[in-house]
């Protein structure tokens, strides 16, 4: 099984930030991995327990965003792979979506996982850009997931409880 995780590299929720015009002034800003990538990441590692299989985490990014695949290899992944961009602005969701669905598009994953929202800018929107522009089902906030003959079955987060989702892989 292929097993694609993305991640982002954000800025520390403890680091003071800074803003010139669109961008964060990066002088002396801690970077991390996304904490909901995290747990992308962690899912990952059980499901490949369960399934057997490959792990290959992806990052866009600038050169800094190398450290957030270290932190991907230190959490048990496969392979990493840098997408590098150093005029990525991470406010065009639409560009991100773009380079990260072409990339993906190539590689034919079983799954593909991310976090459910991106902590710097509270937006999940990149993760569906990317479903979409690769003709795949999206299933956000699932709390349980599985991948049987080419099926993603998960259970999800909705209003008053949850919903049972069955979608063909990517």
């Amino acid at each position: 099984m292929k097993i694609f995780v993305l991640v982002k590299q954000v800025p520390d929720t403890e680091t003071s930030i800074k803003v010139s015009g669109a961008s964060i002034v990066e002088t002396g800003v801690k970077w991390i991995v996304s904490p909901f990538d995290e747990h992308a990441l962690e899912e990952s590692l059980r499901l490949r327990e369960k399934t057997g299989g490959e792990i290959t985490a992806v990052c866009l990014g600038p050169e800094r965003s190398v450290e957030a695949l270290r932190t991907a290899y230190a959490l048990g992944v496969d392979k990493a792979v840098h997408l590098k961009d150093d005029s990525y602005n991470v406010l065009d969701t639409g560009y991100a979506a773009r380079l990260l669905a072409a990339y993906l598009k190539d590689q034919a994953p079983d799954v593909i996982l991310t976090g459910h929202v991106a902590i710097d800018s509270s937006s999940s929107l990149v993760p569906t850009m990317v479903a979409q522009l690769m003709g795949a089902a999206s299933i956000n906030n699932a709390v349980e997931l599985s991948v049987e003959n080419g099926t993603v079955k998960a259970k999800r987060e909705i209003e008053g409880g949850t919903a049972n989702m069955e979608v063909p892989s990517p």
